[in-house]
């Protein structure tokens, strides 16, 4: 009898969980339940129209340049992750200095060498950068650093 009470709170937990993962893709939102990121799954740079996006609790530690694309954006809750990137004086400034952030990482992905990290409040310069996989700065020709509070480079 164990067995079927456990088997059947199982079942009863993850139906309720894919209803809500449902209910909250129909709506424009993001529901991760169950599962544990190390890294933002790349198909959210796809949903144009994605208000809030709840990352905490995972193991992410750098954020993609893809989530600049999400105008939308309102909400990215990013607790309980060892983030490295962005640096925390961007993570202080909320959702859309995150984006901004990512923004200028994003335009060298698509091509642009230059790369602009001015007036970010950076304390030291971030390292590794979050271009991408396989990708550095060796596309970049210019770095902008000015009205920063850089101590070091890292």
């Amino acid at each position: 009898y164990v067995y079927v009470y456990v088997y059947l709170y199982v079942y009863v937990y993850v139906y309720f969980c894919v209803r809500a993962c449902i209910c909250a893709h129909v709506y424009g939102n993001m529901c991760a339940l169950l599962l544990t990121y190390v890294q933002v799954p790349f198909d959210v740079g796809n949903m144009p129209s994605l208000t809030d996006h709840f990352l905490g609790s995972n193991q992410i530690v750098s954020l993609p340049p893809f989530l600049a694309q999400l105008s939308s954006l309102a909400v990215l809750q990013l607790d309980g992750n060892p983030l490295s990137q962005p640096p925390v004086e961007v993570l202080k400034k909320g959702c859309k200095g995150v984006v901004r952030y990512l923004d200028r990482f994003l335009r060298v992905v698509n091509g642009d060498a230059n790369l602009d990290l001015s007036e970010l409040g950076l304390t030291s310069v971030p390292s590794p950068f979050p271009i991408g996989e396989g990708e550095g700065l060796d596309s970049v020709d210019i770095l902008v650093l000015s009205k920063n509070q850089l101590e070091s480079w890292r």
